[in-house]
């Protein structure tokens, strides 16, 4: 047992200067905390984690409502919040882009859902020739990493809505034998004591970290500029480091890490690419505008970028019925009581525990009914087809999803999600210091196919609504925002930047349904409130062919020996989910990869 007050091991740059590991894992965030962790295993190796935040782990990062929120004020000090260039396909908008800096990355402040995907979404990764990626293959690392204590029979209302329109209810979406689209009840990262599980928690808690000091080293405020290549070897032989706060009016201090076997870059969709970059490793037109020497051209590197994009429909509600009951201080209090002894309740979960995948490919445009069958007779259902990989979610949210506050209003939120997009952005340097951020140029809407299936998923959502409002529901649930409604509201929520808080909104008029609102009123509404869901990937893909992507199937970037990815910049398509499972997928098999090869080495007689 660990002395409760024991402070948990962070080490500041200066202290590792000069040091060598046998493995650098440069950023400490979801796939960073497993690489590091099971790496460190094995205690005659020794392991560097670098990591440009904190660990900063207190009570309130550990209430899974609570912590839950990029979009909200920083209690946590953990947020990073950057802009996005114009969105072409967004009416122009620069949109926020909110990051973690600290240890655990997103997992400190995400909703917490644990979606493996459906066994097609890597069924089309074996279809790219990706054959070491198919379901069969990483189904065992799912397995490992999970510790599933319930399932209960949901009785959550709308049930009937979903029915009504042709979706099987309840069941594991986690289950390759479920079907590809339903209504299903959502796992969690929370323990049972309610209790957020962070990849800080599971993989690099203070016990780990204090008891495997002698050969695990967490350093913190700590930023990799640059990592030094032997180019004509394919080697990396370490990574330079700043502090990731300078001292004001001095010149940033540099160190020097050195690597004895390999270097595993975990830092994110968005900076994995960038640390490449500055290093010489990406498109030879970028390098050559910032005078950086090339050392290895792989035009993919920051290409690809794909993201899940999301808008809301919203019905009104009575505030019992939702979230927004925690604005009264009183059931605040006593919600947070509740939490404190038990662990339940509403702060003991996360904002969303029932969503629903669908594939608009198999919804009739004309009645908005999801059909089971094609034209031709074969399944719709059939999950493990890489063609019924359901293109959209909707998740039930008991709040408002919109970016600014609607006064005297409280709503029931579908929040719809395209999961299968087709456009694609791209990550750019915008300066050689490593502090400045990308260039990101989100991929919203720049293919009309996302367009097209933005104004199915929103019909059907509405269909949805039209559902509810007729289901048996006890209270009125008109609709507070949506295509064709509410028009005074949706002006106001258009502006940009978006208003803290909309007008007070009056009686609900009669607007559109699902049958006569228009193309033009749904792509209207879609681009000017559609948001990113923060699920980057892509810029460092997988592929066997180095013209098309960075990294091969045992995630090593082509071209070097060490030098491996282990976070969401891999992923060579999008997965229809929440990506921290596949992220977490991903980096434990980097580390049963990194292992066998240098058991391998062993073997052979080859010094390790």
């Amino acid at each position: 047992m660990l002395w409760p007050f024991a402070y948990y091991p962070e080490l500041p740059p200066a202290e590792v200067d000069g040091k060598t590991y046998d493995y650098i894992v440069v950023g400490a965030g979801v796939g960073g905390c497993i690489v590091a962790s099971l790496l460190s295993e094995d205690p005659g190796v020794s392991v560097l984690v670098l990591d440009k935040g904190h660990v900063k782990d207190s009570m309130l990062s550990r209430i899974p409502l609570a912590s839950q929120g990029f979009r909200r004020v920083d209690a946590l000090q953990i947020q990073d919040k950057r802009w996005s260039e114009a969105v072409p396909g967004a009416q122009g908008r620069k949109m926020p882009l909110y990051g973690v800096d600290g240890v655990g990355g997103a997992s400190r402040i995400n909703g917490m859902i644990w979606t493996r995907g459906c066994p097609g979404d890597y069924a089309a990764w074996a279809d790219m020739g990706l054959d070491d990626w198919s379901w069969d293959k990483v189904e065992p690392y799912f397995q490992r990493l999970e510790n599933a204590i319930a399932h209960p029979d949901s009785k959550v209302r709308g049930h009937q809505a979903a029915k009504k329109v042709g979706l099987p209810v309840g069941g594991d979406c986690n289950d390759p034998r479920a079907p590809a689209m339903g209504y299903f009840d959502l796992d969690k990262t929370i323990n049972p004591r309610g209790e957020r599980v962070s990849a800080l928690q599971a993989f690099l808690g203070k016990d780990v970290a204090i008891r495997r000091q002698s050969h695990l080293s967490v350093c913190t405020g700590a930023v990799a500029s640059q990592l030094e290549v032997d180019g004509p070897r394919g080697i990396v032989t370490g990574v330079r480091i700043r502090p990731s706060k300078p001292t004001p009016g001095r010149p940033a201090e540099e160190y020097f890490v050195k690597a004895r076997r390999e270097v595993i870059l975990s830092s994110g969709a968005l900076v994995t690419p960038q640390l490449l970059m500055l290093s010489g490793i990406g498109p030879r037109d970028i390098t050559r505008r910032l005078k950086i020497p090339l050392v290895k051209e792989l035009p993919a590197v920051g290409a690809n970028l794909a993201d899940h994009v999301g808008f809301p429909v919203m019905m009104e509600v009575p505030r019992k019925e939702t979230f927004h009951l925690l604005q009264n201080i009183l059931w605040a209090t006593w919600y947070f009581l509740l939490w404190l002894l038990s662990g339940a309740g509403l702060l003991g979960s996360g904002s969303t525990s029932y969503t629903m995948f669908v594939r608009t490919g198999a919804i009739d445009e004309k009645t908005m009914q999801v059909m089971t069958e094609d034209d031709d007779g074969n399944d719709n259902m059939d999950a493990t087809k890489a063609h019924n990989i359901p293109d959209v979610e909707i998740m039930v949210m008991g709040g408002n999803t919109l970016m600014t506050v609607i006064p005297k209003k409280t709503s029931l939120s579908l929040y719809t999600v395209l999961g299968q997009p087709r456009s694609r952005g791209r990550v750019e340097l915008a300066s050689v210091d490593p502090l400045a951020h990308p260039r990101v140029t989100l991929p919203h809407f720049d293919d009309q196919r996302d367009v097209a299936s933005a104004r199915i998923a929103m019909r059907f959502a509405m269909r949805l609504v039209e559902e509810f409002q007729n289901s048996g529901y006890p209270y009125p649930a008109p609709i507070l925002f949506a295509p064709g409604n509410r028009p005074e509201l949706l002006a106001w929520a258009k502006l940009e930047p978006s208003p803290p808080v909309l007008p007070d909104a009056g009686p609900q008029d009669s607007g559109k349904t699902w049958s006569d609102v228009t193309d033009e009123e749904i792509d209207d509404y879609v681009t000017h409130l559609c948001y990113s869901t923060y699920h980057f990937l892509g810029t460092c893909s997988m592929s066997n062919d180095e013209s098309k992507g960075v990294v091969d199937q045992r995630l090593r970037v082509h071209g070097f020996k060490n030098l491996r990815i282990a976070d969401t910049s891999v992923l060579p398509r999008p997965v229809s989910v929440h990506t921290m499972a596949p992220t977490m997928m991903v980096a434990q098999r980097c580390v049963s990869f990194i292992k066998k090869d240098w058991a391998s080495k062993r073997t052979n007689g080859k010094p390790a």
